[in-house]
């Protein structure tokens, strides 16, 4: 038996007030693809530069007809208040909890105190992963009414365009199973952060791989394969949510805490878009740079004898990226087709020629994206699954 991840994703460095909040519940809806006899949680403030402090934590699950069952009180030291310091992270004592494949995982956070939000997991699409907001006491059920929106609780969220759900305090559940799991870890920029691919991607495996393969997101939106975070003034924090260079942190966020049985890659964009988006002209990368930062991270997954899948960049035009636009995409040409030919990675995860328009092949397909023709949406979040879930079965990986 082993502690296997039925979800994880990585907290994010806003560098910034989310908003504040006193005398709320977080109640998160998590779809669950493992069987389960105990449970643990990551609790972390890892970012954060005031302490967090939660008054009590309960887990429960979700049976067939919507019903809350088996709840239980989880701890850490035997205490049922959790207190982080700023930067701290640890794991909550294990309790004996059953859990079946297809079950949801209900996770209510208990915030007391007035305290500001600093720290938090993120995520767009809610297809798996579902977060809301009772402002008014410690409420456990899985009713609506009186229940808020991320946006109606965090200034922050409500002045992005795309709204968010918090999850602040907790970044992994980890259940102790007798099933033989495997660990697909998706590592990249929001495209993969959004999470609309790995919502997608774990339905299709809920659906054919019940309680045999668990899904974790390692994306941080903004993110680059050879820099660290953009220095964007005009966004909260400055860009400091986009994160450190991608070659820098692959080993750590994906093999830091365990091994993964595979990694699917999709980094670049932002390598090629944010020096000129943000107008930083001696951050502009070749083709050639962004194949070796690639080359790089396929090594260190090759090191840790871990199969790689790396993807192509799909198309991201905009009517204001006029004046560098032809020059970007000339780059993303090149990079995929290396991508395309190398031997180097152990598969190839063509996004691109799934998205693309057959008619523009540098546009996405219309319906595919939220809008801004670069993150996909549901659809084309399913677009991508199906491409990768199609290689995994060539491949034999799963």
């Amino acid at each position: 038996m082993k502690w296997k991840a039925t979800w994880k994703y990585l907290p994010v460095n806003y560098n910034a007030d989310l908003g504040e909040v006193e005398n709320l519940t977080q109640r998160t809806v998590f779809r669950n693809n493992l069987n389960g006899e105990k449970l643990k949680l990551k609790f972390s403030n890892k970012y954060g530069r005031v302490p967090l402090a939660i008054e009590k934590v309960t887990v429960a699950r979700k049976d067939a007809a919507g019903q809350m069952r088996d709840c239980c009180i989880i701890t850490k030291g035997g205490k049922e208040t959790i207190v982080l310091a700023p930067g701290e992270e640890f794991y909550s004592d294990a309790v004996e909890w059953n859990v079946r494949a297809g079950e949801d995982i209900l996770l209510f956070l208990y915030l007391k105190e007035r305290q500001v939000i600093q720290c938090s997991a993120s995520v767009w699409s809610t297809q798996t992963t579902r977060t809301q907001y009772y402002p008014g006491g410690y409420r456990l059920e899985t009713g609506t009414d009186g229940w808020k929106e991320s946006r109606e609780i965090y200034p922050y969220v409500d002045a992005d365009v795309n709204k968010a759900d918090i999850i602040a305090g907790v970044t992994e559940i980890l259940l102790y199973t007798e099933e033989q799991v495997k660990t697909i870890a998706l590592f990249g920029d929001s495209i993969t952060h959004m999470s609309y691919f790995s919502d997608a991607l774990m339905n299709r495996i809920l659906q054919e791989m019940p309680g045999r393969v668990s899904v974790v997101n390692y994306g941080i939106g903004g993110n680059r394969i050879l820099h660290d975070a953009s220095h964007a003034p005009a966004l909260v924090g400055e860009g400091s949510c986009f994160g450190p260079a991608g070659v820098s942190r692959f080993e750590e966020d994906v093999f830091g805490e365990d091994a993964p049985d595979l990694i699917l890659l999709l980094e670049g964009v932002n390598d090629i878009m944010h020096p000129y988006v943000f107008q930083h002209p001696n951050e502009i990368v070749s083709a050639q740079e962004l194949i070796q930062g690639i080359s790089r991270m396929i090594d260190m997954a090759h090191r840790h004898e871990r199969p790689i899948f790396v993807g192509t960049v799909m198309p991201f035009w905009n009517e204001e990226y006029t004046s560098w636009i032809e020059e970007g995409d000339r780059i993303r040409t090149a990079l995929n087709s290396w991508i395309r030919q190398t031997a180097k990675a152990d598969g190839v995860l063509d996004y691109d020629r799934a998205a693309a328009n057959p008619e523009q092949p540098d546009r996405m397909k219309d319906g595919i994206h939220i809008g801004d023709g670069l993150h996909p949406n549901t659809r084309g979040g399913e677009l991508m699954a199906e491409t990768a879930f199609r290689l995994m079965q060539e491949k034999a990986v799963l």
